[in-house]
């Protein structure tokens, strides 16, 4: 209200939080962050975010270049490009800080869709897994608690 801004969404909160969430994901102009973390688990929280042609601008330390050169693979892969950095100094400070630019040039819709779906069946082999050993945790149990203690417990 204080700016003047219409037709803005904003949202707060912690980026992992959010991103599994379909109802987030790919569907923002901007997404902006405070220097957390590396510049690479940063784009894995947020680029997911962004929409094709969005920015994701994170706030990172003057001293950006080799973050930069470790997370241009991780930015790559999320369906982003990286435009340009843009870096200044703290005012009355010595303190330098960059803002990093990073537009999304990749629909990402079709990754998630087959990663939910890989996700899903990694559910199966626990469930075999949970069913076969049913039995021995099940007679363990029933021996443990039929008198024979612990000590049957660690054979």
């Amino acid at each position: 209200e204080t700016l003047g801004l219409t037709g803005i969404r904003a949202i707060h909160g912690r980026a992992e939080d959010y991103a599994r969430q379909a109802d987030y994901r790919e569907r923002f102009d901007l997404c902006v962050s405070r220097a957390v973390a590396n510049l690479s688990t940063l784009s894995e929280y947020c680029l997911p975010y962004v929409k094709v042609g969005g920015h994701f601008i994170p706030y990172k330390s003057g001293k950006i270049q080799d973050e930069l050169t470790g997370a241009k693979t991780a930015i790559k892969i999320l369906g982003g490009n990286l435009e340009k950095t843009e870096k200044f100094q703290l005012a009355d400070t010595d303190m330098e800080r960059s803002f990093v630019v990073i537009r999304k040039t990749m629909d990402l819709g079709l990754m998630w869709g087959i990663a939910e779906t890989f996700n899903g069946l990694m559910a199966i082999p626990n469930l075999i897994a949970v069913f076969l050993l049913s039995g021995v945790v099940f007679g363990l149990v029933k021996e443990y608690f039929a008198g024979e203690g612990a000590e049957s417990v660690k054979r």
